[in-house]
């Protein structure tokens, strides 16, 4: 039996789909798996063993995040039209963003997936082994990942910057204006510099090649592709003492390679977001809870407990003093 595995999304996103893979191996062993990955995303699958092979599609033309996540959207539906699985002469095709945010419950009606994101990933090869008694939650595993010989070089030749060691990674900015509530950057940047400071240790600020870069003198450029997506990789999960981003797909991605992560939630405005939707879509209905502000697929707190590591792992909506605490509050744990 062949997999053709599509999830051409972005780096945390990617990693996280990872798990799909060995649950497909675990079933279905002497299955032959294919992962389609965007070029510049490659490095979130390292060297896996439950994938056979990786074919890459080319992003040469995009100029920004947009066309990024445009190429994406395209492949997605030139491939599948909206189905979770299409069956050719390569094998089963499968669609690991299927039901992603927008889930198909009944015949044209659509609702918001309240479940966490990267469990909805994981559902899409749980439905492949239906039959099996795969249980949603019990069958998912932490992403397993491990560095390519390249990915590294590339670190071992950045960190030739600042001599190696221990180090703090930032990641301050998303460049991805298609989803400018999502995106919104309204934390205080300096205040966050002026705290990360006081670790004593370098401080790497990393990001796409088309983010904005305003970073004081003494913080090191780890913008791609400077850094590597690879080497980034490997440097949290071999040398991070702790990452610091806003609440994106590389912040969940650090927690699960085992680095002390403190994540600064900007995807606030559900409710607005839920009537934008409702706007476009009629036949959306949602449960949204009165108290609720954020994304709940993105809420850590909505997360099965099981499938947390035990390093410290901070969630918080932007404040100085919800931010200053949370430090406080890895900080202490580590000693």
């Amino acid at each position: 039996m062949n997999f053709i595995i599509h999830h051409p999304g972005k780096a945390g996103e990617v990693f996280m789909g990872l798990p799909a893979a060995q649950l497909l191996k675990k079933h279905f062993p002497d299955c032959h798996i294919t992962w389609v990955v965007l070029d510049i995303f490659r490095d979130s699958l390292g060297v896996n063993p439950y994938i056979d092979l990786i074919e890459e599609i080319p992003t040469y033309s995009c100029k920004n995040m947009m066309d990024v996540n445009e190429h994406m959207s395209n492949h997605r539906e030139y491939v599948f039209q909206k189905k979770r699985s299409v069956i050719d002469h390569r094998g089963i095709h499968l669609d690991l963003y299927y039901g992603y945010i927008l889930e198909p419950y009944a015949k044209y009606k659509l609702k918001l997936n309240r479940l966490p994101f990267y469990l909805q990933m994981f559902k899409n090869a749980v439905a492949m082994s239906a039959g099996l008694d795969v249980d949603l939650v019990n069958s998912w595993s932490p992403p397993e990942w491990h560095p390519t010989e390249q990915a590294v070089q590339d670190a071992i030749r950045f960190e030739q910057q600042y001599g190696g060691g221990s180090v703090i990674i930032f990641s301050p900015y998303i460049a991805d204006k298609t989803a400018a509530q999502d995106n919104k950057s309204d934390f205080q940047i300096d205040l966050i510099y002026e705290e990360l400071k006081r670790w004593s240790l370098p401080v790497i600020a990393t990001g796409t090649q088309w983010d904005e870069k305003s970073n004081p003198s003494w913080v090191i450029d780890g913008y791609a592709p400077t850094l590597s997506l690879g080497a980034l990789f490997y440097l949290m999960k071999e040398k991070a003492a702790l990452v610091v981003t806003p609440n994106s797909g590389i912040g969940f991605a650090a927690h699960w390679l085992g680095a002390p992560t403190l994540m600064i939630d900007n995807r606030t405005g559900w409710k607005k977001q839920v009537r934008e939707y409702k706007r476009f879509y009629p036949v959306l209905t949602d449960k949204a809870l009165p108290h609720e502000r954020r994304w709940p697929m993105f809420m850590k707190e909505n997360f099965p407990k099981q499938h947390l590591g035990s390093l410290p792992f901070e969630q918080i909506e932007w404040s100085e003093g919800e931010f200053l605490t949370a430090m406080n509050k890895i900080k202490s744990s580590m000693n």
